[in-house]
C-alpha cells in the first residue's frame, strides 16, 4: 500500500511537471516571433479591463522614435484613417502560420502597399494622428489576418520576443506615477499628511511614484501628500505572464488564503505591492514572479 502510494504520488508530481513544462514551452514558443516596432514604454495592454475594446498595445516614447517591421512580410495597407491615423498593415507567414500586423498613429509612412518588408524595416515614425492623445505606437497583431470587427486579435505580449522579466517589476510598494499638472516651474504645495501641515512644494511637469491614496490625496514618498486635483494619475497594470487560459493562484492576502485563479494574457489594474505581491482588487493578491507591471 505505502509503495502503491509513493507510485501514485510521483506520476501526480510528473504529471505537473509536464503540463508546468509544457505551459512554459508553449509561451517560448509563441513569444520571440515578432519584434517590438518601437522603443519606449507600454502605456496601454491588449482588452484590459478597463478598455475591452482595446484589441492591441499602446507603446510610447518621446522624440523622433523609428518604428519597425515586427517581422519580415508584404505591406497590405499603408493610408490616412480618421481613426488610426498614418497606418501601415503587413501581412506575414511565419512556420506555415499567417499574421497581420498593424502599426497606427504614425507621422509618416515610409512604406506602400504591396512593398515586401524585411524584420526591422524602417515603415515610419511614431505619432500622434488620427484619434490619439498623444505620441505613441498602437500595435496590432491578428492571426490570421485583420478585420474590422478584430475578431482575430491576439494578444502583442505573448509574441513579442521579449516581453519583460518580473526582477524588473517595481517592489518598492508603489502601484502607480503621477504627473503634476501644471506648466513647468509651476510650484504646487504638498503635505505631511492629507489636509495636514505644510511641507515644501513640487512643480508643473514633475512624475512621482505613488505609495498610497486617501481621501483623494496622493503620498509620494516620505509622507508627501498631494492634492489629487493637482495630478494626472497613471495606475500600474499587471500582465499575467503566462499562456492564454493558464491559471494562476490568487490568495486573500500575501501568502494569505487561497481565493481562485487569474488567467494568462490577463491583465488587471494594481491597487497595491507588499512584500512581493500585488493586490488586484477586493484583496485579490498574486505574486509578483507572475505578472509583468507594465506602467
Amino acid at each position: 500500500m505505502i509503495g502503491k502510494i509513493k507510485r501514485t504520488r510521483l506520476a501526480l508530481l510528473l504529471t505537473f511537471s509536464m503540463v508546468f513544462a509544457l505551459a512554459a514551452n508553449i509561451k517560448v514558443e509563441a513569444q520571440g516571433l515578432f519584434i517590438w516596432p518601437a522603443e519606449g514604454q507600454v502605456t496601454s495592454g491588449f482588452r484590459t479591463v478597463d478598455r475591452p475594446d482595446h484589441h492591441g498595445i499602446d507603446i510610447a516614447k518621446s522624440g523622433d522614435v523609428p518604428v519597425v517591421a515586427a517581422a519580415s512580410g508584404t505591406v497590405s495597407k499603408s493610408y490616412y484613417s480618421d481613426s488610426y491615423g498614418n497606418v501601415v498593415f503587413i501581412r506575414h507567414t511565419i512556420n506555415g502560420t499567417q499574421y497581420e500586423t498593424v502599426y497606427a498613429h504614425l507621422r509618416n509612412r515610409a512604406v506602400s502597399e504591396g512593398q515586401t518588408v524585411s524584420q526591422g524595416q524602417f515603415i515610419g515614425y511614431m505619432g500622434n494622428t488620427g484619434q490619439s492623445s498623444g505620441q505613441h505606437l498602437h500595435f496590432e497583431i491578428h492571426k490570421p489576418y485583420w478585420t474590422s470587427d478584430k475578431r482575430y486579435a491576439v494578444d502583442p505580449l505573448q509574441y513579442l520576443n521579449t516581453v519583460g522579466s518580473p526582477a524588473n517589476n517595481p517592489y518598492d510598494g508603489t502601484f502607480g506615477t503621477l504627473t503634476v499638472n501644471y506648466p513647468a516651474g509651476y510650484g504646487v504645495n504638498v503635505y505631511n499628511a492629507p489636509n495636514g501641515s505644510y511641507k515644501g512644494k513640487v512643480y508643473g511637469g514633475e512624475s512621482y511614484k505613488v505609495y498610497a491614496y486617501k481621501d483623494g490625496w496622493y503620498d509620494i514618498g516620505n509622507s508627501t501628500w498631494i492634492k489629487a486635483e493637482h495630478v494626472i494619475f497613471k495606475r500600474y497594470i499587471a500582465y499575467i505572464n503566462f499562456p492564454s487560459g493558464y491559471g494562476v493562484n490568487v490568495y486573500n492576502a500575501p501568502n494569505g488564503s487561497y481565493k481562485g485563479r487569474v488567467y494568462g494574457g490577463e491583465s488587471y489594474k494594481v491597487y497595491a505591492e507588499k512584500d512581493g505581491w500585488y493586490d488586484l482588487g477586493n484583496s485579490t493578491w498574486v505574486k509578483g514572479e507572475h505578472v509583468i507591471i507594465i506602467k
